[in-house]
């Protein structure tokens, strides 16, 4: 197989050459770079285009009908929860061609890694992979995730702290 299924899992296609392609096709000036929002905005849509150009290539060599469209939509399904937070819902047709993509996936990953698994397992685990991406990020995650921010928060407060009371301490004749 040319196309690497296991691309479907991992993110090593990604790089800065199609970071900057996908800046320059939206037309966002590289000043506009800096901000958070518009990185992560960029950030995950390449990530959908490699995902989706990669599930193009899986289906078409394993002689499987797919649109751009439904590539994308599989694409988007398979960065949930891990990298989108929000809920990639499939259509009938969709979520059987993403089972059988994410199928040839799981087997291509554990190959790599040297492991074997049972068909059995391999479908049950790309069924997972299909309701993980249509149900979003649980409720344990979305706390996981905003406990972090608070935990940076703190941090960012305490440093803050430190250098104000240390000016004072410094700024105070004995």
């Amino acid at each position: 197989m040319k196309a690497d299924p296991a691309e479907l899992i991992f993110f090593r296609e990604m790089n800065t050459d199609l970071f900057f392609e996908e800046a320059k096709k939206q037309g966002v000036p590289v000043e506009q770079l800096d901000d958070t929002n518009v990185h992560n905005r960029l950030f995950h849509s390449c990530l959908v285009q490699v995902r989706a150009r990669t599930a193009k290539a899986v289906a078409e060599e394993l002689e499987i009908s797919i649109t751009e469209d439904q590539a994308i939509s599989i694409a988007r399904n398979s960065l949930v929860p891990d990298v989108s937070a929000e809920p990639a819902p499939l259509t009938p047709q969709e979520r059987e061609i993403a089972g059988e993509l994410y199928y040839h996936a799981i087997l291509a990953a554990t190959s790599r890694h040297g492991m074997q698994v049972k068909e059995k397992m391999a479908r049950a685990g790309a069924k997972r992979m299909i309701a993980r991406g249509e149900r979003g990020q649980t409720f344990f995650q979305r706390v996981g995730h905003s406990v972090g921010c608070l935990v940076v928060l703190g941090m960012v407060t305490f440093g803050t702290m430190l250098l104000v009371c240390s000016a004072l301490a410094v700024a105070q004749p004995f």
